[in-house]
């Protein structure tokens, strides 16, 4: 795993509401999964972080929200959201998170085609009576 911040189970259940949101609907393997990816990763992150949001700022995505300076200046504990809102704020941070976390996601994406758990681009019964990761 590359990224620093988010763990495996988190990233399976992105890939497995991806997979389930689109149930019978079948994804080509043509098409270029990355911005899905990245749009996995930028919306769930946005779901935890509540008062703070990752969108595009001058064509570059920017951790935004009046909470980001407070968290800056209040030097939280390592391991807590405030923690995560303040690190990823700092310059290339986000970038490498997010860069990061899309080539983890595409492995991850790998996997669980090469183990059944989707099949020609369609959640399998593994991956739907699988809710969380256990390996």
């Amino acid at each position: 795993m590359r990224s620093e911040n988010i763990r495996i189970n988190e990233f399976y259940k992105m890939l497995r509401d991806f997979y389930i949101a689109r149930f019978p609907q079948r994804i080509s393997d043509d098409i270029d999964m990355t911005a899905n990816y990245k749009t996995m990763l930028i919306e769930y992150l946005n779901g935890e972080f509540y008062d703070a949001e990752i969108k595009v700022v001058n064509g570059t995505y920017k951790i935004t929200g009046d909470i980001v300076d407070v968290y800056k200046e209040s030097n939280p504990p390592e391991g807590c959201t405030a923690y995560l809102i303040a690190k990823l704020s700092e310059e290339g941070e986000l970038d490498k998170l997010l860069s990061n976390g899309v080539k983890d996601i595409e492995d991850l994406d790998f996997w669980l085609k090469m183990e059944g758990f989707v099949k020609n681009g369609v959640a399998s019964e593994k991956l739907i009576k699988q809710k969380e990761w256990n390996y």
